[in-house]
């Protein structure tokens, strides 16, 4: 059984003809088994139909011209979309993003149930008459007892 990888060095030299013997054998074997190498070997077919149609010249080694292409591509500087460098940017800062959203969200809670009883406001009446004024059913009735001065109503 041949390995995938040396299947696919030797699948240009088949698809042109190029390969003999126990080699071609044992690919052809490899390729009625393996979809990938399968597709492969047609796209390369078609390629190839292509190339002959139009009336170029073909290669002398497609071998040789493969080994090239695959190390031209390689070397190749790839470009990056901006969209793929701010995801990997986020990648890095969304935990200590929600970190810090979190830490806010518990400062805030702590701030707001931690006040001092001089934060309240200050009544500007005493205790007593607060009591007085908010225990009567109507407290604006008897403004004396309640030991306020009566409002001047008056013209």
């Amino acid at each position: 059984m041949m390995k995938h990888e040396k299947a696919m060095q030797l699948l240009a030299d088949y698809a042109v003809g190029r390969l003999k013997g126990r080699a071609k054998i044992a690919l052809e074997q490899h390729i009625s088994e393996c979809p990938i190498c399968e597709r492969e070997l047609k796209a390369l077919q078609q390629t190839e139909k292509l190339l002959r149609e139009v009336g170029l010249v073909r290669p002398s080694n497609p071998k040789l011209m493969l080994t090239r292409i695959r190390s031209a591509t390689a070397q190749s500087p790839r470009v990056q979309s901006k969209a793929w460098q701010w995801r990997t940017i986020w990648g890095y800062l969304w935990k200590p993003a929600i970190g810090f959203a979190l830490l806010a969200l518990v400062a805030a809670a702590t701030l707001s149930l931690w006040r001092q009883p001089s934060d309240r406001p200050e009544l500007s009446v005493s205790y007593e008459q607060y009591h007085r004024l908010v225990s009567w059913s109507n407290p604006l009735g008897n403004w004396f007892e309640a030991g306020l001065s009566m409002p001047n109503t008056q013209p």
